[in-house]
């Protein structure tokens, strides 16, 4: 089965301007001295018949409108055909495009075929199965690719021979983990805008190393990536690209870039210690817990608690761990639990990028009670019963 190619999915798209479905509108009527009125009444006749077709295909209610999310510039091709059959060649339609959003069609390849868009200055192609594709192969227009949501994971298999003219480049939501070098200034002059959105980029050290090529860089989106999670991950990036207006989706003001300076001669002192603690001070509104029946009294009943953690998603992270701790108490019934230091919690895991992970998924915290009775035989009991939701 051949891979589905960005012009596949552009004509099939195209079929639905339904261009060849439109009624011809009117007739050339040749001009006849002898009757100089004739042909201005055709003209007057066919502009109406002009306006009232461009009335239907603009009506919500007419069989001929549409709505065209895949590109901003059907309407007007529509008009333009209507008007003048004329001025739209097929053999070269490509030509009346200036963007196009070809989202979610299962596209894996941008073929050379797209190099004929040579108007074209957006090109969306989010949420397909592109793993890389060559820039080469896109039109010396083109200001703005996105590509996100995509199945790319090693960024070299975006090949750029060459400089090219994209201003706005769009990588968000794949599983790049690092730039490895890709960002060569001599082929990225024009770029001006960045989106990395929740990718695996790990390494800050590294990647503010390769972004500092871009001098030309004004807005950058690193959100949801591992990096961003390191204790002065914002001051450092604004320390180390002084041209930047914007990092993830806020203006860099004029206080931070005095409060960050000299925080890029400490990049060296980042490592991938990653960890979270958990504190819980105080346990309120226990409710008195069942005892069974016993046939003969116990002699002595101990309550337990256990803070666990559950998590939301359908994930296993007992990998993710280096060290895991669960806090156990004894309590009385019906009294509130004073925790101090037994109250944290710290789990150490073995990566930043295991941290984000844990993060986004999703944590349930539960409070579980457990009953520890002994009987006058020695024999030893034990129920578990789940109490309360901590967070």
């Amino acid at each position: 089965m051949s891979k589905k190619s960005v012009s596949e999915a552009f004509f099939t798209q195209l079929k639905s301007l339904r261009l060849n479905e439109y009624p011809i509108i009117g007739s050339y009527v040749k001009k006849d001295s002898r009757k100089p009125n004739e042909f201005d009444e055709y003209e007057k006749e066919k502009a109406d018949q002009i306006v009232e077709m461009i009335d239907l295909i603009k009506d919500q209610k007419s069989p001929w409108h549409e709505t065209y999310i895949w590109s901003r510039d059907c309407d007007s091709i529509r008009e333009k055909y209507i008007r003048d059959r004329s001025s739209i060649d097929f053999r070269n339609i490509e030509r009346h495009f200036s963007n196009l959003r070809l989202n979610s069609l299962d596209i894996q390849i941008v073929d050379e075929y797209v190099r004929n868009f040579i108007n074209l200055e957006e090109l969306i192609l989010s949420c397909n199965l592109i793993t890389g594709c060559n820039l080469s192969n896109l039109p010396n227009s083109l200001k703005i690719f996105d590509l996100s949501a995509n199945l790319i994971q090693n960024i070299q298999d975006i090949i750029v021979k060459s400089r090219t003219s994209i201003q706005h480049f769009g990588l968000a939501y794949n599983s790049i983990e690092n730039l490895d070098t890709f960002f060569n200034p001599k082929h990225w002059e024009s770029l001006v805008s960045l989106d990395l959105t929740s990718n695996t980029l790990h390494d800050l050290t590294n990647l503010i190393i390769e972004l500092e090529n871009l001098k030309n860089l004004r807005v950058l989106i690193l959100s949801r990536n591992p990096c961003v999670l390191y204790p002065g991950y914002r001051g450092l990036v604004i320390d180390s690209l002084p041209n930047l207006f914007s990092l993830d989706d806020s203006p860099i003001k004029k206080e931070e870039r005095i409060n960050y300076q000299d925080f890029k001669l400490y990049r060296e002192i980042f490592t991938h210690h990653a960890e979270i603690l958990f504190d819980f001070k105080r346990i309120k509104n226990l409710i008195f817990p069942e005892l069974p029946d016993f046939d003969d009294e116990p002699e002595v009943f101990v309550y337990k608690y256990v803070i666990r953690f559950k998590f939301i998603a359908d994930t296993d992270f007992d990998d993710c761990y280096e060290e895991k701790f669960e806090c156990t108490q004894e309590f009385d019934p019906m009294t509130n639990i004073d925790l101090s230091e037994k109250g944290l919690v710290n789990l150490k895991f073995k990566s930043i990028i295991n941290l984000r992970d844990f993060m986004l998924n999703g944590t349930k915290i539960e409070l579980i009670e457990r009953k520890c009775f002994y009987q006058a035989k020695n024999i030893f009991f034990q129920s578990t019963q789940f109490l309360s939701h901590l967070a």
